[in-house]
C-alpha cells in the first residue's frame, strides 16, 4: 500500500514523496506537522511482525529512540496505523558505502577501508555499552552512510534487539545472508561479538569486491583476493570472521584498539619515504592491472581501440545522492 503527497500519517508527519521502496519496506521523505521545519524519513514496513511479537518490538524500537551518538542514525518515532508499522528517523544525505565501491569500481585503499570502520565501531561500542547492550544485528555496506559532510553513519535499526543473557537463542532469525554469524540463523543467540563478525564481512568486501554470500561461514584469506592486504589487517579480519563467537574478539571496544593501533601504523608508513613509495606502487600496479584486464577481455577484443577507455584517463566521481535510509535488500 502506497501513500499519495499530503496523507498524513499519526496525526502529524506528512508526507512529501517517496523516496525508496524495497522488498520489506518503502521510504517517504516526511514534513513533521508537530515540530516545525523539521523533515524527516518515514520508513513503512511492508512485512510486519507477527502480532504477538508487536509488543515486544515497540518496547525495543521505544528504548532506541533515546539513544544518540555521532556515527548512529537517530531514530525519532514509531507507530502502528492502517495495518502497517512505522519507524520515523533522521534524513540523511549521501551515499552508503555500498554505493562507493560501486562507483569506484575497485576496493577501497586499505587506509580508508580502516578509517570507515572505526567510525563504525565507534557506533558499536556505543550500543554494546547500553544495559542491557544493543546488538545491531545487520551490520552491511549498504547499511553504512557518509554523509555530505563527511560523517560515517550507521543506519537501519529495525532489528537491532538487546541481549538477553536468559535466552539460549533469538526468537526470529533475521538479517542478511553472508554478513550475519552462524548464531543468527537460529543456532544460538546473537551477542555483541554477532556484531563483530558482521563488521569482519563488510571489511572483507570493501577490501575485495567479493560477496560475503559466497563462502557460507568460510572466508578464505583476504589476501587471496587483495595481495595489498597488510599482515596486520589480515590478522584482525580473521578473527573478527571466526564462526566460534568465543574465538572472536572479546568487545567491540577491544577491536576498536587493535583497529585504532593498526591505522596509525599504516600512516607512520605511509609518512615514511619507503612507505610513499610503496603506496603510490600499489595505486599505479592496481590501475594497469584493472586496464590490461578490460584490454585483454574478449568482450573488449572484439570492440575497436578507440571503443576501449582507459581507466587510467578516467576520473570517476562518487555523486551524492538523496539517500536517507535504505530499504533492506536481498533478505
Amino acid at each position: 500500500m502506497g501513500y499519495s503527497t499530503g496523507k498524513i500519517l499519526h496525526h502529524r508527519y506528512e508526507i512529501i514523496r517517496t523516496l525508496g521502496e524495497g522488498a520489506t519496506s518503502t521510504v517517504y521523505l516526511v514534513r513533521d506537522k508537530k515540530e516545525v521545519g523539521s523533515v524527516w524519513a518515514l520508513k513503512q514496513l511492508t512485512h510486519s511482525p507477527d502480532p504477538d511479537d508487536r509488543e515486544s518490538l515497540f518496547r525495543e524500537i521505544k528504548f532506541l529512540t533515546t539513544l544518540s551518538h555521532p556515527n548512529l542514525i537517530r531514530l525519532i518515532d514509531y507507530f502502528f496505523e492502517d495495518g502497517w508499522d512505522f519507524m520515523v528517523m533522521e534524513r540523511i544525505m549521501g551515499p552508503t558505502l555500498e554505493d562507493i565501491i560501486d562507483q569506484l569500481g575497485h576496493p577501497l585503499e586499505e587506509t580508508d577501508a580502516v578509517e570507515y570502520a572505526l567510525a563504525v565501531v565507534k557506533a558499536l561500542c556505543y550500543l554494546h555499552g547500553q544495559d542491557p547492550p544493543v546488538v545491531y544485528r545487520d551490520l552491511k555496506p549498504s547499511n553504512i552512510m557518509i554523509s555530505t559532510m563527511g560523517d560515517v553513519k550507521l543506519i537501519d535499526l529495525g532489528i537491532a534487539r538487546h541481549f538477553n543473557p536468559k535466552k539460549s537463542k533469538d526468537t526470529t532469525a533475521l538479517g542478511t545472508p553472508g554478513y550475519c554469524p552462524p548464531e543468527q540463523y537460529g543456532r544460538g543467540q546473537t551477542t555483541p561479538r554477532s556484531d563483530v563478525y558482521s563488521l569482519g564481512a563488510t571489511l572483507y568486501q570493501v577490501l575485495t569486491l567479493e560477496d560475503p554470500t559466497r563462502f557460507t561461514f568460510d572466508f578464505p584469506p583476504v589476501t587471496r583476493f587483495n595481495p595489498d592486504i597488510t599482515p596486520g589487517l589480515e590478522e584482525i579480519l580473521t578473527r573478527c570472521l571466526q564462526n566460534n563467537p568465543d574465538d572472536r574478539f572479546e568487545s567491540a571496544h577491544i577491536l576498536y584498539d587493535y583497529l585504532t593501533a593498526h591505522h596509525s601504523k599504516l600512516l607512520t608508513e605511509k609518512r615514511t619515504f619507503t612507505g610513499m613509495v610503496r603506496f603510490h606502487f600499489k595505486i599505479i600496479h592496481r590501475r594497469v592491472t584493472r586496464y590490461l584486464t578490460q584490454l585483454l577481455s574478449p568482450r573488449l577484443m572484439k570492440k575497436s581501440p578507440t571503443q576501449i577507455r582507459n581507466p587510467i584517463q578516467t576520473q570517476q566521481q562518487i555523486p551524492t545522492q538523496d539517500q536517507t535510509v535504505r530499504t533492506t535488500r536481498k533478505m
